[in-house]
């Protein structure tokens, strides 16, 4: 059927869920849990959904985010795929403030998205990837007077070489998820060698 589902288990410094370097200065840790799915509709159409959820501890508060999301998406040809994609995620209780809030913590935020993909992976060789997302969110956040709609960015990028032995990727990614300070971006590399 080709339908798929994992659950993942990290127990890490909460930056890397929070993305803030207030987080990580003060120590905060996470607990988080993920469900991910996703299921073949027929011809070149896909759905997948995701649940998760994680435990900040720090800063004096014990704070639970829950979130999850859907994805539609359709190939076109052999490189390229669309998407529809909504997610939704909130926090139990306002983050730790020690001079700044430690971590972003909306009571609600809803995003629905369009994105457009192009990935050209091999079984061997060299393979590129990119992707842009649009859209816009809902946006409930504490330290602001009255919900509201925000634009929402993102784009990725990638190359990566396949060969018998050595698996290299080198990626990048941009979010801009607030129209006035949040962004957010980052590289990842892997290189793994098999004797």
């Amino acid at each position: 059927s080709g339908s798929t589902v994992s659950l993942h288990f990290d127990h890490t410094p909460a930056y890397q869920q929070a993305a803030t370097l207030e987080s990580a200065v003060a120590e905060v840790t996470a607990d988080h849990v993920r469900v991910l799915g996703s299921k073949p509709l027929g011809d070149d159409w896909a759905l997948a959904a995701s649940a998760d959820l994680a435990v900040f501890n720090g800063g004096g508060l014990t704070n639970s985010r829950l979130g999850g999301g859907v994805t539609v998406s359709r190939g076109l040809g052999r490189l390229f795929r669309v998407e529809l994609e909504t997610r939704v995620l909130g926090f139990s209780e306002p983050a730790p403030i020690l001079g700044r809030r430690l971590y972003w913590d909306p009571a609600l935020f809803w995003s629905s998205t369009a994105g457009v993909s192009v990935n050209s992976a091999q079984d061997r060789g060299l393979g590129y990837r990119a992707r842009l997302l649009g859209g816009a969110a809902w946006s409930d956040e504490r330290d602001l007077a009255e919900a509201r709609w925000v634009p929402q960015f993102g784009a990725d990028a990638g190359i990566s070489w396949l060969s018998e032995r050595t698996r290299f990727d080198l990626g990048a990614f941009y979010r801009r998820s607030r129209e006035d300070e949040y962004s957010a971006f980052g590289f990842d590399l892997t290189l793994r060698l098999r004797p």
